[in-house]
C-alpha cells in the first residue's frame, strides 16, 4: 500500500505524468516528483505539446463520450483556476457519408444526445454549407456534396501547450518537484521491486512507487521490459 508520506516519482511530464503528480498533491501526498527528458517543459516533441488539440465528446463509444463531457465540464469550470483559459469553445462539426443505425455518426450523435448537448443536425449537404458558412462567415469552399452529420455546440479546441504548462505550474504550486534535463536510462530493481530509477547523468531517484509516463519513448527508454513488437508508436 502506498501511503501519503511515500515518496513518488513519475517518469515524464506530459499530460499523463503531470497530471497524476496534480491529483496525487491535491489527495494529500506530500512528495512527488516528476522528471522528463526534455530541458524545456512542456517538451517541444511531446503529444501533450502543441497549439492546438480537439476537444469533443463525438464518440461512437457511449464511455468516452461520458469522459469526454466529464474533461470539457473541468475545462469550463476550472478554466481560470487550472487551465490558464486554454480552452476555447468554437463548436465542432462531425460529417460522414451517412447518418443511418450503425454508422459514426449516427452512434456519436445519439450518445451526444443523451447528454443533452446543445446539437444541430445537418441532414443534408446543402444544411452542410449553409452551417458551415455561417460560422465561417464566408462562403466555404470545400466541396461537401453527399455528406451529413451534425453541430455541436458544446465542443471545441485547446491549447495543448498551454494547459500542459499551466498544469505544471499548479503542481510546483502544490510543493510537487519537477525536473527537466533527466533521460532515464534504467529502473533500479531491489529484490523484485522497483526502488527508483537512474539517468543518463548518473543521477538516481530513490522512490517507493515509480510511474512511467513516458507515451510512445516507452519501449526505447525502458528496452530491459521488453515492449518492442508490443508497443508501437504511430503519428
Amino acid at each position: 500500500m502506498v501511503l501519503p508520506e511515500h515518496k513518488i516519482v513519475i517518469v515524464g511530464a506530459g499530460c499523463f505524468g503531470i497530471s497524476t503528480a496534480y491529483h496525487l498533491l491535491k489527495r494529500g501526498f506530500t512528495d512527488v516528483t516528476v522528471i522528463d527528458r526534455s530541458e524545456v517543459l512542456p517538451a517541444r516533441d511531446a503529444a501533450s505539446n502543441d497549439f492546438n488539440r480537439i476537444v469533443r465528446t463525438a464518440y461512437a463509444d457511449g464511455f468516452y463520450s461520458k469522459l469526454a463531457k466529464e474533461a470539457i465540464d473541468s475545462w469550463r469550470n476550472d478554466a481560470t483556476e487550472i487551465w490558464d483559459n486554454s480552452y476555447h469553445e468554437s463548436g465542432v462539426l462531425l460529417l460522414g457519408r451517412s447518418s443511418a443505425e450503425g454508422t459514426y455518426v449516427h452512434e456519436a450523435y445519439e450518445n451526444d444526445a443523451k447528454q443533452g448537448l446543445r446539437l444541430r443536425r445537418l441532414d443534408t449537404d446543402l444544411s452542410v454549407k449553409e452551417t458551415t458558412e455561417e460560422m465561417l462567415g464566408s462562403q466555404a469552399s470545400v466541396d461537401f456534396q453527399g455528406l451529413c452529420g451534425y453541430l455541436n455546440y458544446e465542443s471545441g479546441w485547446a491549447d495543448a501547450g498551454k494547459a500542459t504548462a499551466a498544469m505544471t505550474a499548479k503542481v510546483r504550486a502544490l510543493g510537487g518537484k519537477v525536473f527537466g534535463g533527466k533521460t532515464v536510462r534504467e529502473l533500479i530493481r531491489t529484490n523484485g521491486l522497483t526502488r527508483g530509477v537512474k539517468c543518463t547523468d548518473g543521477s538516481l531517484f530513490n522512490a517507493d512507487l515509480v510511474v512511467i509516463a513516458t507515451g510512445s519513448w516507452t519501449p526505447s527508454t525502458f528496452p530491459g521490459l521488453g515492449l518492442e513488437g508490443r508497443s508501437l508508436a504511430t503519428g
